[in-house]
C-alpha cells in the first residue's frame, strides 16, 4: 500500500488505521483535528516536508531575516526590499486594501454612534440612571414608559415613583427630532452626555464678600478668606431663595469654570 502509519497527508490528520482487505473501499483512518474518517488511497496527499521550508517556525525565521536585513549596507537593504514588494505586491495590497476597508466599517459605526448620542440636563440624567440600562428588561421598561407618557399616562421612573417635572416637558414639547421624550429615547439607545450646567460665582459690590455655601447647606455671604464652597448653578442658588442675585445691579454675578 501507498500509505503506511503515522503519515501525513493533507485531509489535515494522521493516517492512524490502516486494513489492508481488497475488499474494503476506504482502508485508511485518518485522525482529523475533530473526528476519526475513512478515505480512500486516491483521496489523499502526502506532505513533503522538505517542501514547506520553514513556514510553520515563521515567527523566528522571519526575526531572522529581518535582523540580516538590518545588517545589510542600505543600498542592498533597498535592493532586497524592491525585490520582496515586487513579488509580493499583489498579495500585500490585498491585506492592506482588506484591513483598511474593516477598519473604514469600525470607524464609520464609531462616527455613527457618536452622531446619535444625546445631551441630557441633569434631571433627564438622573431619571434615566433610576433604571439599570445594563440588561434588556430595564431597557424596554424605560422605553416603555418614555413612550406612553402623555397620553394620558404618568411618566414612572425606574422606582415605580412618578416624575411630574419630566411629564411637564414631554406633554408641552411637539412630538419632533428635537422633543424631550426624542431625546430621551435616544438616550436609552444610543448612549448620553450630561450637560455640564454653568456655575457662578455671586459678590457684593460694595463689601466684596462672596455667596458661600456653609456645611450645613446654608447660604451666607462671606469675606474673601473663604475661598471654598462659592462656585453655584443657577438652581442651586434658586432653590436656596438667591434666585434675585442675576436682577440685582449691587451684586455682581460671574460665571466661572
Amino acid at each position: 500500500m501507498k500509505y503506511k502509519l503515522g503519515d501525513e497527508v493533507y485531509l489535515k490528520g494522521v493516517i492512524t488505521s490502516i486494513n489492508s482487505c481488497a475488499e474494503i473501499k476506504y482502508p485508511y483512518e485518518v485522525k482529523t483535528a475533530d473526528e476519526f474518517v475513512t478515505a480512500a488511497e486516491e483521496y489523499l496527499e502526502p506532505i513533503n516536508k522538505s517542501e514547506l521550508g520553514h513556514a510553520e517556525e515563521a515567527p523566528r525565521y522571519l526575526r531572522n531575516i529581518l535582523a540580516r536585513l538590518r545588517e545589510l549596507p542600505e543600498h542592498d537593504r533597498k535592493v532586497w526590499m524592491d525585490e520582496i514588494m515586487h513579488e509580493f505586491a499583489n498579495d500585500y495590497g490585498s491585506v492592506k486594501y482588506t484591513l483598511g476597508h474593516e477598519q473604514g466599517k469600525f470607524d464609520g459605526a464609531v462616527e455613527a454612534e457618536k452622531s446619535n448620542k444625546v445631551v441630557l440636563t441633569k434631571e433627564e440624567a438622573d431619571y434615566l440612571n433610576t433604571f439599570g440600562l445594563s440588561n434588556k428588561h430595564e431597557v424596554r421598561k424605560a422605553l416603555y414608559f418614555i413612550s406612553r407618557s402623555g397620553w394620558g399616562y404618568s411618566l414612572q421612573n425606574g422606582y415605580g415613583d412618578r416624575n411630574e417635572g419630566l411629564l411637564a416637558k414631554i406633554t408641552h414639547d411637539e412630538d419632533d427630532e428635537n422633543s424631550t421624550r426624542t431625546k430621551l429615547i435616544k438616550a436609552v439607545l444610543f448612549g448620553y452626555d450630561v450637560e455640564q450646567e454653568k456655575r457662578y460665582e455671586v459678590k457684593l459690590k460694595n463689601t466684596g464678600d462672596y455667596l458661600v455655601k456653609t456645611y450645613n447647606d446654608n447660604y451666607h455671604f462671606y469675606n474673601n478668606i473663604y475661598t471654598q464652597n462659592r462656585k453655584h448653578t443657577r438652581k442651586e442658588l434658586e432653590d436656596a431663595g438667591f434666585g434675585w442675585v442675576f436682577d440685582c445691579e449691587g451684586v455682581e454675578v460671574r460665571e466661572v469654570e
